[in-house]
């Protein structure tokens, strides 16, 4: 048992993405699984991985609202400067989801 445990864990991907380049992460995020999250950090996910449209975990995070998601991937590491590739901030991605206390967070503790 132990040997396919071992060749499993080798070819295990933690950045594997979809079509629209949204990894695990990504999806963990936004549905707030904290668990999923710190696993999937802890197996060398990229926390800062940006989709096809330069969003992040964060901006996952904040454009569903899930705030406790926003604070653990800051918390791992997660650079809150990364924009999408129209411009927007993670604050601007947690208004466009009408999530202001969200927003208003990442205003005041990722500047910039």
């Amino acid at each position: 048992m132990k040997n396919i445990f071992s060749r499993r864990r080798k070819r295990f991907d933690p950045n594997l993405s979809n079509d629209e380049g949204q990894s695990f992460l990504h999806r963990y995020a936004a549905h707030l699984n904290l668990t999923g999250i710190e696993v999937f950090i802890a197996c060398g996910a990229d926390i800062n991985k940006q989709d096809n449209i330069g969003m992040t975990p964060l901006h996952y995070a904040a454009f569903n609202g899930q705030l406790p998601a926003l604070r653990a991937l800051f918390n791992a590491g997660a650079n809150p400067s990364l924009r999408t590739i129209d411009g927007r901030s993670v604050a601007d991605i947690a208004r466009a989801g009408n999530h202001e206390l969200v927003a208003r967070y990442a205003r005041k503790h990722f500047p910039g």
